[in-house]
């Protein structure tokens, strides 16, 4: 096969690596040693991190400001693929790359549903996006989605997110004590962590359930500051905007609350997994599509506060955790990702 243009195009909106920068990394090395040329376009984020880590891996990096600045870089290039990611370069790529091979990803649910949402998505799928040879989803939760909302069903395809699971493995006894001590928590208290964004990640019933726990404290990352505030105070609740390393919070705590009402996938989980900590999650399809079968994973009913009181007690005193590590590691691998990416490119 002879070298190729290929071309992934993001509007992340992160400031440091998250999840989306490492499968970057990932596939650029995987193109870089089939002699094909890779490069990124992304949208141009003040202070960020990330985009360092992608120059000193290699990745030839295009930052940029406007629709029309990608779209004169795409014809430019001439790339022969083309491959979006967080939806809003999806139709200036038709215009850029007209000669293509585009494939359109999807990691998250649709939360609009009006009936002018549900016209501009026929739109988009049946009329702008005919040729577009690949929808890309995160989970078969997310693929039912898009068909529901017109995605042509012989153009969707499934590739499950991946991480690095020597990246995220079981702490040492060290590194659990010192992630525990950076959060000010004890070797006797137990920890609920929780990754606060959006409304539907299920806050409010978690909020209820905590009540329920006078044992436990909780660990609260991310969300408005307004948001994490309805947890409480400390000592008893541990709240922060950001950290730098997920890592530190999974080895900290002593169970993942996973309280959503929908998810596309839930990179969370695979992550608390990988690092042999306990969930209690809610009853939605994308759960069981990842979690069945796996003995530290305790689903209760969506919005059942006093069920996931229940389950948390559980997952907090759970020891079992080798299987979920062993479920990552065979459906959710960087590596399984970035093989399943390079399968698209090579029409499978």
């Amino acid at each position: 096969m002879s070298a190729r243009t290929i071309c992934h195009v993001a509007d992340y909106g992160g400031t440091s690596s998250g999840s989306f920068i490492p499968t970057m990394l990932s596939l650029s090395r995987a193109l870089v040693a089939r002699g094909d040329r890779f490069v990124v376009f992304a949208t141009e984020v003040p202070g960020a991190t990330w985009p360092a880590d992608l120059k000193a891996a290699g990745v030839e990096l295009r930052l940029i400001r406007s629709n029309r600045e990608l779209i004169e870089g795409l014809r430019a290039l001439q790339p022969e693929v083309v491959f979006t990611h967080y939806s809003r370069y999806d139709l200036p790529v038709l215009l850029g790359a007209p000669r293509a091979r585009i494939f359109w990803h999807y990691d998250t649910h649709r939360e609009n549903t009006s009936l002018f949402a549900r016209i501009r998505a026929f739109i988009k799928y049946r009329v702008l996006g005919r040729r577009v040879e690949g929808i890309v989803t995160v989970s078969e939760a997310m693929r039912a989605e898009c068909i529901a909302w017109f995605a042509p069903p012989g153009c969707v395809r499934m590739v499950y997110n991946g991480i690095d699971p020597g990246r995220f493995r079981f702490p040492t006894p060290e590194e659990r004590s010192s992630a525990r001590a950076r959060f000010g928590i004890a070797p006797s208290d137990r920890v609920v962590l929780f990754f606060e964004r959006r409304p539907y990640k299920g806050g409010a019933t978690l909020r209820r359930a905590f009540a329920k726990l006078p044992e436990h404290r909780l660990l609260v990352l991310g969300g408005s500051e307004a948001a994490r505030d309805l947890f409480g105070t400390q000592p008893r609740v541990i709240a922060s905007a950001r950290i730098a390393d997920a890592r530190q919070a999974y080895w900290a705590a002593d169970a993942l609350a996973f309280p959503s009402e929908i998810e596309a996938f839930g990179v969370v989980l695979i992550e608390a997994l990988a690092c042999g900590l306990p969930i209690a999650a809610s009853d939605i399809p994308v759960v069981h599509e990842i979690c069945d079968g796996v003995e530290s994973v305790f689903i209760y009913p969506t919005g059942d506060a006093q069920a996931l009181a229940d389950a948390l007690e559980r997952a907090s005193s759970c020891t079992s955790i080798e299987s979920g590590r062993a479920r990552v590691i065979e459906r959710f691998s960087l590596e399984g990702w970035t093989r399943d990416v390079l399968a698209l490119y090579d029409g499978g």
